[in-house]
């Protein structure tokens, strides 16, 4: 809930060891995504988050709501996404910010159905980014969603790990 994200926020922002906060299956949704981002990453606190399985949906990522550009949000690292409802749009809207972003070196949105729109322009963003680790598994993947990863792996140069783990590719792709 909402107050809950608030008075954790309110309690972290004067931790100045922690870095990793893993807050997975916590149900915080939009609002408490945004403003766990907003008190703790933005302001440098947090390097490595991972908000899986809370209810976060693509609304959060472009909100009209959102008081802090992705962009200042600078020291992230790691930022875990996995099991929300993130979608094509959800998913488009975060390609757009990671350039912005330039210490992220892993990212996972596994489990958000996306499928060849959000990937595609995820992929496309990634030749602007510093990401190492990049999850897809368990996303509604066809073989044009294939096709579109292997033309990007083609002209990536940063990737190192690419997780797909039950995606619907089949051989033939």
């Amino acid at each position: 809930d909402v107050l809950g994200a608030r008075r954790l926020a309110e309690a972290l922002q004067h931790s100045p060891s922690l870095k990793h906060l893993a807050l997975a299956n916590n149900n915080l949704g939009d609002e408490g995504f945004e403003l766990l981002r907003e008190k703790l990453v933005a302001k440098g606190i947090v390097t490595n988050l991972d908000f899986s399985s809370n209810g976060i949906t693509g609304q959060s990522i472009r909100g009209p709501n959102m008081k802090i550009p992705w962009s200042a949000c600078k020291g992230l690292k790691q930022l875990v996404l996995t099991n929300n409802s993130l979608g094509d749009a959800g998913v488009a809207d975060l390609s757009c910010n990671l350039a912005t972003l330039p210490d992220l070196v892993e990212l996972s949105v596994s489990n958000n159905l996306i499928g060849l729109d959000g990937v595609s322009t995820l992929l496309r963003s990634l030749l602007f980014t510093n990401i190492k680790v990049l999850d897809l598994s368990h996303n509604p993947l066809d073989i044009p969603a294939a096709r579109a990863l292997s033309f990007a792996m083609m002209h990536n140069s940063t990737l190192e790990e690419l997780k797909l783990e039950g995606t619907y590719m089949k051989a033939a792709a």
